[in-house]
């Protein structure tokens, strides 16, 4: 990631949590939607699995931004 966060005071840690549970709940949905795909791998195209590596990434990437965050706010 090339910008630097917009580190946000204590006072939005409710919008900070808000926005991880968020994450959660987005990546827990997804997850329920992939499963029956794991017993037939061959339903997912290459361009699919492809795009969900790439999102999926992205989202990682964000951790440690939630991590640093919650350590500033504190």
């Amino acid at each position: 990631m090339s910008k630097t966060p917009n580190w946000q005071p204590v006072s939005q840690l409710p919008l900070i949590a808000q926005m991880i549970d968020g994450e959660l709940t987005d990546t827990q949905s997804q997850y329920q939607n992939l499963q029956p795909a794991y017993a037939r791998p061959h339903v997912l195209d290459d361009y699919t699995v492809g795009r969900l590596i790439k999102v999926f990434g992205e989202r990682q990437e964000f951790f440690g931004i939630y991590a640093e965050q919650l350590s500033r706010a504190c």
